[in-house]
Formats: C-alpha cells, structure tokens, sequence
C-alpha cells in the first residue's frame, strides 16, 4: 500500500496490522501517478507475479462480490487489462498484467489513463449493471450518498 509517510495515523494502523507492506510516496502531492510510480518501482515484487489490482482507497464501496467476478475474468485474460464497466463508464480497481503494472515506472505520462491510451493493450470489462460504485468518497456527504445508492441497488443488503 502506498501512503504519504507524514501520515502518522495510517502508518501506524497499517503497521499495527500487519499484512500489508507500505511503500512511501514523499511526493503525495503529485497525486496518484506519483503513488503509481513509486508502487510499480518497489524492488520487492514477487518475481512470479502475473497481475497487479489498483485499487483507490476512496472507493472502498466496490462490492465483494464483483471484485470476486472482476478477479476470475483477470484470471483467464492474464495479459489483458481488466476493469469494470457500468453504461460505458469504465472504474476501479483495474487488474493491470504485471509487465504493463511496472512499465508505469518510467512512464512519462501524466496520468494512468494517458499510459494506458499509449501502450495499446487489450481490455477485458466486467459490465456491471449498477454504477454507484464508481463514485470516490473524498468530498464531505459522499458517503452517505454512497450509501444511499448502494441500498437502492440492494448492494448491501
């Protein structure tokens, strides 16, 4: 997991915890990419890993059971791109094949999806037929409108 190493609460969490390694990003600043960058460089990937999942820690809502199906479909399609899809709106987590996941190192594009544009690699989608899952839960009230959907959609319940 990539966290801003200033962020002493989440560190300590994670540490605490104890089943994930933390790798710091001491440019946070630089938004997401940075975090992408510092990830795919990290010297200590398995050696036989196939598939990297990137997952937002704004979108905790994706529901099990579609992560369950979009990790099948990464399953079978190893050298594809796998993500889920809902009316044509496309989300997180992606399952990128680890080749592509490390090219992001020395990648001079600006943001995951100009990297992707450029480097021509099949896509898989797993359509989904809600999309209340796609929303990031980083502004005051997303949660609770968040929340509000995914019962509607009976996510949840």
């Amino acid at each position: 997991m990539v966290v801003d190493p200033a962020n002493n609460a989440v560190l300590d969490e994670l540490r605490c915890l104890n089943w994930v390694d933390v790798i710091a990003n001491d440019q946070p600043e630089d938004g997401m990419m940075s975090s992408l960058r510092i990830a795919s460089a990290w010297p200590h990937w398995q050696k036989d890993l196939q598939s990297v999942a990137v997952i937002l820690v704004d979108q905790p809502q994706f529901p099990l059971t579609a992560a369950r199906r979009l990790m099948d479909l990464a399953a079978v399609h190893v050298d594809e791109i796998c993500q889920p899809q809902s009316g044509g709106r496309r989300g997180h987590p992606v399952v990128l094949p680890y080749s592509v996941f490390a090219g992001l190192a020395s990648t001079p594009a600006a943001t995951m999806r100009d990297y992707l544009r450029e480097i021509h690699i099949p896509r898989r989608v797993l359509e989904l037929e809600s999309s209340w899952w796609l929303d990031d839960m980083n502004v005051p009230g997303a949660y609770e409108r968040i929340l509000e959907l995914s019962v509607e959609s009976n996510a949840l319940g």
